[in-house]
């Protein structure tokens, strides 16, 4: 029986929200389309294609296992950077 998007862990819960929400925010013209929503920031396409260059040897596996890897990845360092910029731990000016 296949879980609910709301049972799987926060991660993977923002993954599947992403891959459902995808088709939705493809037709927004004049900036790069987004990959996922963490809070109320999006990662863009563009900014996922730079974190991968560069990084091939890091994310080994299947084009998708590695893809997914990869944005995992990039939804846990922008959930950490909001959270230190929430906690005033990390002055805006250092991003």
């Amino acid at each position: 029986m296949p879980k609910s998007v709301l049972s799987l862990p926060v991660p993977r819960r923002a993954l599947a929200l992403a891959s459902l929400l995808l088709p939705l925010l493809a037709g927004c013209a004049g900036r790069s389309t987004p990959v996922a929503k963490v809070g109320d920031e999006f990662v863009t396409e563009d900014q996922f294609k730079d974190a991968a260059r560069g990084n091939e040897a890091q994310y080994v596996g299947s084009p998708d296992s590695a893809k997914t890897a990869l944005l995992q990845d990039i939804v846990k360092r922008t959930i950490l950077v909001q959270e230190a910029k929430r906690r005033h731990l990390l002055p805006d000016s250092t991003l």
